[in-house]
């Protein structure tokens, strides 16, 4: 696109004070023909230049436009279910019933590094949760400590949380890698009484 005269005529306006050795030297760097007298030298120089100086306001206006725009929400969103059904009830079947006073046990730990988070909406992410287990003692040996003991007998912290969807659910968090999830602590459904929601949780959570 050709620049517009407005803009020619400034870059004219401010090229006519140049000398001659200079307009040279700005013709020279854009590979354009040197010769001539200094009118020659302005005409060929500036709608170059002109043409630069459009460009470069377009791409500011660009970038002050994608400034402006909304970012998009990084709010924590649940998981569809789709993705968790199936490995749920796999879950569920082969490792909920294995050991209860166990998987009791190890919820409270979780629970209680969840809330030791200070996150406000109950939530850390799987690798958060791993490390905090890392660094609590096993609940029955004397050599591991409670991940390594959650993995033995629960084979992942996401098969063991998913035995367990009455107190856990998988959310997404912001900039997750592609083999982590987040874990939030399930607060009460609409339509469900704090009664009906608390009940469950407060079964498991409850110390034997």
């Amino acid at each position: 696109v050709d620049p517009t005269e407005e803009t020619l005529a400034k870059v004219r306006q401010r090229l006519a004070g140049l000398k001659v050795a200079e307009l040279r030297e700005q013709l020279r760097a854009r590979a354009l023909n040197e010769k001539g007298l200094k009118a020659a030298l302005v005409g060929r120089l500036a709608p170059a230049l002109a043409q630069e100086m459009e460009t470069k306001m377009a791409m500011e206006a660009k970038m002050r436009e994608v400034a402006a725009r909304p970012r998009p929400s990084r709010q924590r969103e649940v998981a569809p279910a789709t993705e968790m059904t199936a490995e749920s009830q796999y879950a569920g079947e082969v490792f909920k019933d294995k050991d209860p006073s166990l998987g009791k046990k190890l919820v409270e730990v979780i629970a209680d590094g969840i809330h030791q988070s200070n996150s406000i909406d109950k939530t850390c992410s799987s690798r958060d949760v791993g490390r905090f287990l890392s660094q609590q003692p096993a609940i029955r040996s004397s050599e591991q400590n409670a991940l390594q003991e959650l993995k033995e007998n629960y084979k992942s912290l996401r098969y063991f949380l998913q035995c367990y969807p009455e107190v856990f659910r998988f959310v997404t968090i912001p900039d997750q890698q592609v083999w982590e999830f987040g874990v939030q602590l399930r607060e009460r459904e609409e339509g469900e009484t704090e009664g009906e929601s608390s009940a469950t949780n407060d079964t498991i959570l409850a110390s034997e």
